[in-house]
């Protein structure tokens, strides 16, 4: 005999299936169309906080060596 929740458990692996095909299209398309810029690091595969100062130090130092006046601005929020 099936109980209640044993239609639901169709319905949930067809749901999670559908989510990831939905999810790896949509990032599929976010990259092709560089959305969000190749500047953010924030929610993208393999780039961490780290990345982005690393980044920014190479940067500053490229800048540096140079004898350039070398500015950032921050947006918080």
């Amino acid at each position: 005999q099936m109980g209640f929740n044993s239609g639901f458990k169709g319905f949930s692996t067809l749901s999670k299936l559908l989510e990831h095909v939905v999810a790896h299209r949509l990032n599929y398309f976010i990259r092709q169309n560089h959305i969000p810029p190749l500047e953010q690091f924030g929610l993208r595969k393999q780039h961490s906080t780290v990345s982005q100062l690393a980044r920014i130090t190479a940067f500053f130092t490229h800048g540096f060596n140079l004898r350039r006046h070398t500015g950032m601005v921050l947006q918080y929020g």
